[in-house]
């Protein structure tokens, strides 16, 4: 028996888009999405520093000023005009200049009940719901011992993983007994009850994740902003391989690594390449 549960993110994508726009790459007459609806984009002004609402400005300033005519954050006004209406009245919306907006050919296709973008919010529903319904009874057919990703028994030889505290998937099941094997094909998964776990306990720290920054350098070896902190060879927030002179346009920095006379190290680089 092989099942994969789903994602557990509920979130609307639309079914037809012609890609992707920030608010301040919109350009007047492109059709966007709005809360499941096809809008014409009316106008797009970008609002002068000094008309900055609080919000914006608190947000700027707790990031260290950033250079405001280029912030990713700065505030701008779209106007709107739903296209099933055109009387209506138009939808003045404050975003910031990166937010994403998804785009529309001048034909798209919509519900004929609805008047939405596919899949409506019905379907939409109605999806989420069976999606749920599916995970809960997968999750009720978990019995001790196996794998809580693919309802595969762990052997010895298997590497794997077991969560303490209460099972957040089972918890009729009693505690520390949420257990994932370590393979690739269950591997996201784990990563995925690693986030719910470490966020249902005051003070867990992530087994399957790393909020450090890795840092590959230039001599072979890695370690971790985190230090002992680091569960090891996981994911990270970020990584960061340092070369003395970002090389294949890597990052250069002013490491203990890239330092002094690097000649010998360079030489070895290049005789491979000197036959």
């Amino acid at each position: 028996m092989t099942f994969r549960f789903e994602t557990d993110d509920p979130s609307w994508y639309p079914h037809q888009r012609t890609g992707y726009a920030s608010s301040e790459s919109l350009a007047p007459n492109q059709i966007v999405i709005w809360e499941c609806s096809a809008y014409r984009v009316i106008e797009i002004r970008e609002r002068s520093q000094p008309d900055w609402p609080d919000a914006y400005r608190d947000r700027w300033e707790d990031l260290g000023t950033p250079d405001p005519a280029t912030w990713y954050g700065r505030p701008f006004t779209v106007t709107l005009r739903l296209e099933q209406d055109p009387d209506a009245k138009p939808l003045h919306l404050l975003v910031h200049a990166s937010y994403p907006w998804d785009t529309l050919p001048e034909h798209y296709s919509i519900c004929r009940v609805c008047r939405e973008i596919p899949p409506c919010t019905h379907v939409h529903n109605q999806a989420v719901m069976a999606a749920a319904t599916k995970k809960l009874d997968a999750e009720m057919s978990i019995i001790p011992g196996l794998c809580h990703a693919c309802l595969e028994p762990i052997t010895r030889r298997q590497k794997s993983i077991t969560f303490e505290g209460e099972n957040l998937m089972r918890p009729d099941l009693g505690d520390s007994t949420a257990i994932f094997h370590l393979r690739t094909s269950c591997r996201a998964q784990a990563e995925r009850y690693d986030a719910r776990w470490a966020a249902a306990g005051q003070g867990r720290r992530r087994k399957l994740f790393c909020a450090g920054r890795r840092r590959y350098h230039y001599d072979g070896t890695v370690d971790c902003t985190e230090g002992q902190r680091c569960p090891g060879d996981v994911g990270h927030e970020s990584s960061e391989w340092h070369t003395p002179d970002g090389a294949a346009a890597r990052y250069t920095s002013g490491c203990w690594c890239v330092s002094g006379d690097l000649t010998a190290r360079r030489t070895a680089e290049q005789a491979p390449f000197d036959h």
